[in-house]
């Protein structure tokens, strides 16, 4: 899928006010953010602290500045740039501790490691970069923050089922669900230690929306988040997938069946990107048996 479909989800902008000497001057940041979402998911939006690190045209470190409490919006802080020559910025929100890499190139290679599925009370990780920018007298840099993360949203289609047959999803979660992720390269998911042991859930109240009427037989969205992974065409375990679990009752007896299908970007495909929005549409058989049920999908492009 072309790049351009990820969701640029918050700007940091660095006002860069030079003249044509070669002293320092001021460089002003500012940071601003969008909408916010439902409160039980992840507050898509927020930075709760910044690292911004600066290299040089040689790319070594310049400056590195670590920002605990930045909030959303407003002025993260001002620093001293070089007229006339070129800088590359790299920004990191939400990881919670400072770093630096003296060299550009070692960035590359930096995995930021999760603790558990849904670790995001002080927001989403977020990267953004802007390379060499060469800084004039009233120049300015924007570098786009694009999450880590995806989001994997999912309903249920029960036009087909039989009149008397009902099916109640119980929870449904990620399975391969990635622990780490490369913050500012592709990033996949490579052996069984970056792999939640149980992934993104959702159960009772959290998924009852699968069970809730929306439009023409449609249920309600549930949402659920999950670090990049990029398998590719190669099937694998290291794919990642959903599970739904669902009780199915007809004439009077019930049964419970599971339900898991391969998250992708298309027939064949394995890829999950950050920054997107997955819709997946599972649609379920006249009988409810977990055998005969399928799933449609959409990716919502960047707004």
């Amino acid at each position: 899928m072309d790049r351009k479909r990820k969701r640029h989800c918050a700007i940091l902008t660095l006002l860069t006010l030079v003249s044509c000497a070669k002293a320092p001057v001021e460089t002003t940041v500012l940071i601003s953010t969008c909408p916010l979402t439902r409160s039980y998911d992840p507050d898509e939006n927020r930075i709760s602290d910044v690292n911004l690190l600066v290299y040089d045209e040689h790319g070594l470190l310049e400056g590195s500045h670590y920002y605990s409490s930045a909030g959303r919006d407003g002025e993260l802080c001002r620093l001293p740039l070089v007229a006339g020559s070129r800088y590359s910025f790299y920004a990191i929100a939400n990881v919670r501790y400072p770093f630096d890499r003296p060299r550009e190139e070692e960035l590359g290679e930096y995995i930021y490691h999760m603790a558990y599925p849904d670790e995001y009370t002080r927001g989403i990780p977020m990267t953004g970069s802007v390379k060499r920018k060469l800084v004039t007298g009233g120049s300015s840099v924007e570098i786009p923050l694009l999450r880590t993360m995806a989001k994997i949203s999912v309903r249920m289609d029960r036009n087909a089922l039989l009149p008397g047959t009902e099916v109640s999803v119980k929870s449904i979660e990620i399975g391969a669900c990635p622990s780490a992720v490369a913050l500012f390269r592709d990033s996949n998911v490579k052996n069984e230690s970056e792999i939640f042991n149980i992934g993104f859930r959702k159960s009772g109240m959290a998924s009852d929306d699968l069970n809730r009427g929306s439009d023409y037989g449609l249920s309600r969205e549930v949402s659920l988040y999950m670090l990049e992974n990029l398998q590719g065409s190669r099937f694998s375990d290291y794919c990642s997938y959903v599970e739904i679990t669902a009780e199915v009752t007809t004439g009077g007896e019930a049964k419970t069946v599971s339900y898991r299908f391969r998250l992708g970007e298309g027939a064949g495909n394995y890829d999950i990107r950050r920054g997107c929005h997955y819709h997946f549409t599972v649609r379920l058989p006249p009988d409810g048996g977990e055998s005969g049920w399928s799933t449609g999908y959409s990716v919502e492009e960047a707004r």
